[in-house]
């Protein structure tokens, strides 16, 4: 099991978390695991590419 979780802050990434909150939460759970998963996957392509977590990009 992968988690999405911001370790540069300590928490979970707000733009993950809103789009959690907004259009997740009427969703099955495996169409809300498969959703997590890909920004899971574009968090870390953000990472490597930017040297920087998305969340913290945007307020830069």
């Amino acid at each position: 099991m992968s988690l999405l979780f911001d370790t540069e802050i300590a928490l979970p990434p707000m733009l993950s978390f809103r789009f959690c909150v907004d259009v997740l939460h009427n969703k099955s759970l495996n169409y809300q695991k498969s959703q997590l998963e890909n920004i899971k996957c574009f968090y870390e392509f953000w990472l490597k590419k930017f040297d920087m977590t998305l969340d913290y990009t945007r307020d830069h």
